[in-house]
């Protein structure tokens, strides 16, 4: 894909997300749903973008959107409402994957006893 194509794909990509955040406004309809299928439409349909220039950039561009969400997550925290939830969702957090690590021992002790002890199924 040549450069100009590149940057044609990402300005339309982003008038779109633009757009269909003021549809989602409007109508309730996701701007996921219209992104998908922009990329259904330019992968599968008109065959507009290669796919091989895709997975090359993939690995990169979930970083930075990645990067991008935890950044504006961190900027809209609010640190008094963190740490007047902070024990609450500890408890929550730790009574959630103690009673997930107890019933899959249970179940794996249950389904394949030759195989698991209680000990190894919680493992």
């Amino acid at each position: 894909m040549e450069v100009e194509n590149l940057i044609i794909l990402v300005c339309t990509t982003l008038l779109l997300s633009f757009i269909s955040s003021l549809i989602y406004r409007l109508t309730k309809i996701p701007d996921v749903i219209w992104l998908m299928g922009f990329g259904i439409l330019m992968g599968s349909g008109i065959q507009y973008v290669d796919k091989a220039l895709f997975n090359e950039l993939a690995p990169l561009m979930s970083i930075l959107a990645l990067s991008i969400i935890l950044f504006e997550a961190g900027i809209n925290l609010d640190i008094i409402t963190l740490i007047d939830n902070l024990g609450k969702s500890t408890i929550l957090t730790l009574a959630t994957v103690l009673s997930s690590i107890i019933l899959v021992g249970i179940a794996a002790n249950k389904i394949l006893p030759q195989d698991f002890t209680l000990l190894q199924g919680m493992l």
